[in-house]
């Protein structure tokens, strides 16, 4: 539906943020947030290719989801 409406073509664009009041509002410290939003991209990239999202990191994991 998203290829249909889009055209073929989606841009997303993603940031951690850059201010230690942003990560505070979520309980990350300056020291963790370079490695959450690595996590995070992965995460994206791997859902966004349509494939059955399975993830095991540091902080974040996911079982087979559609």
């Amino acid at each position: 539906m998203l290829d249909q409406l889009s055209g073929g073509r989606l841009e997303v664009g993603i940031g951690r943020g850059s201010q230690p009041i942003e990560w505070g509002y979520f309980g990350i410290t300056a020291d963790a947030a370079p490695s959450r939003y690595t996590e995070a991209s992965e995460i994206l990239n791997i859902a966004l290719k349509g494939h059955t999202l399975s993830y095991q990191g540091t902080t974040s994991s996911s079982a087979k989801y559609p």
